[in-house]
């Protein structure tokens, strides 16, 4: 027990030490804050008008009740802007009264639903527009997304242990600990705990960040279920790689594989997702978008816990002959 511990002290040292370490632990809740905005600014569905300086005061405050407004100058920057990158239309004053302008490469309708709505916000007994929230569990699309950023969380906390491994191996350490009083089961549980720990905290800080703290205690057991995943990791990583420069190579093969392997299950046909049964990495991802769907049960969880065992042992099995650890 003493030797993981102190194992594990030497890991938190190094990992706080190794700048590309520490920004691979913070990567999966740095790209939730960028998937909050993306995906956040994708789900609004209020309407936008472009409209010009010169329009009346009276036109403008009808149109801001049923739309968002955004003043420009004069026409020629009106048109500047329905020209941009986005999708907007664009109200200017002319001899015959309000005029929708528009790029033309909208997607279908677009032109017909602006107009109907600046017809039935300007007339004499416009539609009275309510704005009421509703709670929703999201997206297929936001659910897969925010599924794969929790796995990539998981992952990259193996993957750093992974790393852990490799440098001891280029090092030569780990011939030291192959003749001390560990054996390769205190040593994997050593290399597995840090996982975990990382594992942990990043799958919390993400789903909360994400807004949606209070889901944290459910994909707390998820994180906690997976620590044989972390070990599969961070074991498949070691053995692979003889040096850093090689393990950021096999990094670039294990963690694809391992995150889009699950997410093509959403894919399939329900008849064949059986085949994606002996795989851990499935099962994390089911619990996932249970969570996310607010209906995770207690048979996810439990598969991920022996799939990954068995896995893990495999590895850890084959691992150990690179390794040299009795």
């Amino acid at each position: 027990m003493k030797s993981i511990m102190s194992m594990l002290r030497m890991d938190l040292k190094l990992v706080m030490r190794d700048k590309i370490t520490l920004y691979m632990i913070l990567a999966p809740a740095l790209l939730a804050f960028v998937m909050l905005a993306v995906m956040g600014n994708a789900g609004r569905q209020m309407a936008r008008f472009i409209v010009t300086a010169d329009l009346p005061e009276d036109i403008t405050e009808k149109l801001e009740r049923v739309a968002e407004i955004e003043t420009v100058s004069d026409y020629e920057a009106l048109e500047r802007r329905v020209m941009g990158a986005d999708s907007v239309a664009g109200v200017y004053l002319d001899s015959d009264g309000p005029v929708i302008l528009t790029e033309g490469n909208e997607k279908q309708g677009f032109l017909e639903s602006n107009t109907l709505l600046l017809a039935k916000a300007l007339s004499d007994k416009p539609v009275i527009f309510k704005s009421i929230e509703v709670e929703s569990t999201g997206s297929q699309v936001t659910n897969i997304v925010s599924a794969s950023l929790i796995l990539l969380a998981m992952l990259i906390s193996g993957a750093v242990s992974g790393f852990n491994i490799v440098s001891e191996r280029e090092s030569g350490v780990i011939h030291a600990i192959g003749i001390s009083p560990t054996n390769i089961y205190g040593y994997a549980a050593a290399r597995t705990l840090i996982a975990l720990v990382f594992g942990v905290i990043n799958v919390c800080l993400s789903i909360t960040i994400m807004g949606k703290p209070w889901l944290v205690p459910q994909f707390l057991g998820i994180a906690l279920a997976s620590v044989f995943v972390y070990g599969l990791v961070a074991f498949l990583l070691g053995s692979l790689a003889n040096n850093q420069i090689s393990a950021i190579a096999s990094m670039k093969l294990v963690i694809p594989v391992f995150l889009l392997l699950p997410v093509t299950s959403s894919f399939v046909p329900s008849h064949l997702r059986f085949l994606y049964y002996p795989f851990p990495m499935f099962w994390q991802y089911d619990s996932v978008m249970k969570a996310l769907n607010g209906s995770l049960d207690g048979f996810s969880p439990l598969m991920i816990l022996l799939t990954g065992l068995v896995c893990f042992l495999a590895v850890l099995a084959l691992g150990n002959k690179k390794l040299g650890i009795r």
